[in-house]
């Protein structure tokens, strides 16, 4: 695997792709999440916000980045980097994920997009 440091003091890793920002004892977590049919995008964004603030692991400076990356036939999909301890790593990214599915579920809001049906054609005859 080869790695290289950026101007920003990141490493960037070709074989994972992921990024990571580190800067002293901090690092900014990088969290994706597909929302399916997610209504108003401006309450979506605040709730998330909401979530992201109560966990006591994030840091409340730098402020994290939260916002729609991609709209998709079904819904849009979120970027959630919020800054936390390098101790707090592994622990902040689950508890945030969790977190995150259980704000949206109890909104009605569905976290992966639903399933696509199959159209299957018999005898690819046409009426």
């Amino acid at each position: 695997m080869r790695r290289f440091s950026l101007p920003w003091h990141g490493t960037y890793s070709r074989k994972s792709n992921r990024r990571s920002q580190n800067f002293g004892g901090f690092r900014q977590l990088s969290l994706s999440l597909a929302v399916a049919q997610p209504g108003d995008l401006t309450i979506l964004l605040r709730g998330v916000r909401d979530v992201v603030f109560a966990n006591p692991r994030v840091l409340k400076d730098p402020p994290p980045a939260i916002g729609i990356t991609q709209l998709t036939d079904v819904g849009v999909t979120m970027a959630v980097q919020p800054w936390v301890k390098v101790s707090d790593v592994g622990t902040a990214d689950g508890e945030l994920y969790q977190a995150l599915a259980e704000h949206l579920r109890a909104r009605g809001v569905g976290v992966t997009p639903p399933q696509r049906h199959e159209v299957h054609l018999v005898n690819g005859s046409r009426n």
